[in-house]
């Protein structure tokens, strides 16, 4: 008899890098803009994406050693304060995500920090700050929010409409000798009427609800 060949798979290669190597190539990998700054702003560390930013927006290289602070204060909403009470508020002890517009000169874009501080010896030694670009979800979430509004007008004129065209019937219907078949058709035209003002009262409820 033949004996059966088994077939042992292969493992993966571990990488040869050392575990801090590893956590440099993490930290330059993401989409997320990084940096590790100390308590003035000073920036001891960021990532690639940091660095393509620093001269797309900003039109100047990024280095160890500048100040973050200077950065924000190109913008036209001086974000350079806000950033700073995060700063002092992550340097306290606390972890915490913030959402701001950020106004330029030539755009405007929606940002999603998170502030962690880094902890060594017990003693707070620096802050990671990582931001990542949401003006997409943003201006997603307020064109809904713009339509939404846009059609709880339109709906709450429609219900004045209908709730007056109500009032006419009724009156007509009351002080008019109509004959039988009139009578008929004007009392179909209420119903009518009657339930898409009940559609559109559930419907602008439901809204203001939710939103």
């Amino acid at each position: 008899m033949e004996q059966s060949k088994t077939s042992t798979k292969s493992k993966p290669s571990q990488p040869n890098l050392s575990a801090q190597e590893l956590l440099g190539a993490a930290f330059d990998s993401t989409d997320a803009v990084r940096f590790i700054v100390d308590a003035q702003g000073i920036i001891l560390h960021y990532n690639r994406k940091a660095y393509e930013n620093s001269i797309l927006i900003h039109k100047r290289e990024l280095h160890k050693g500048d100040n973050l602070f200077e950065f924000a204060g190109d913008t036209l909403n001086k974000v350079q304060n806000h950033l700073k009470k995060q700063l002092a508020k992550s340097f306290s002890g606390e972890t915490f995500v913030t959402e701001n517009e950020v106004k330029y000169n030539f755009q405007s874009k929606w940002f999603q920090t998170e502030y962690v501080p880094i902890v060594h010896n017990m003693k707070i030694v620096a802050v990671s700050i990582s931001t990542h670009d949401i003006t997409s979800k943003k201006n997603a979430e307020l064109q809904k929010t713009n339509l939404i509004a846009d059609l709880k007008t339109t709906n709450q004129h429609r219900l004045q409409q209908i709730t007056y065209a109500l009032e006419s019937l009724i009156s007509r219907n009351d002080e008019l000798l109509l004959t039988p078949e009139l009578r008929a058709s004007v009392h179909k035209q209420i119903g009518v009427m009657m339930r898409e003002l009940m559609q559109l009262r559930n419907k602008v409820n439901s809204w203001n609800q939710t939103s």
